[in-house]
């Protein structure tokens, strides 16, 4: 009981909350983050990329590279490009 009490006063208490009654991921409270670690590319800089038309994980690899080294961020990149054309 006591460790709920010191919990609740605690300056981490309001994200633990967020985090715990939330279905997102904890990227999803994130403007920002990486996508592709070989090359180094954010998210931030995939929507740039999609939003001056590249429409295809073939044009966002040759535009910023993503996807030429592990290729493990392709199916992250495919969710951003279908987030992007569903809105």
């Amino acid at each position: 009981m006591i460790r709920i009490h010191v919990l609740q006063h605690s300056t981490l208490y309001p994200r633990i909350k967020i985090f715990m009654n939330n279905n997102k991921g904890p990227l999803a409270h994130k403007p920002d983050y990486l996508v592709c670690a070989c090359m180094g590319v954010m998210h931030s800089e995939i929507c740039d990329s999609i939003k001056m038309g590249a429409r295809d994980i073939n044009t966002l690899s040759q535009e910023l590279m993503v996807g030429l080294g592990c290729s493990s961020c392709i199916q992250e990149i495919q969710k951003i490009l279908d987030n992007m054309r569903d809105s």
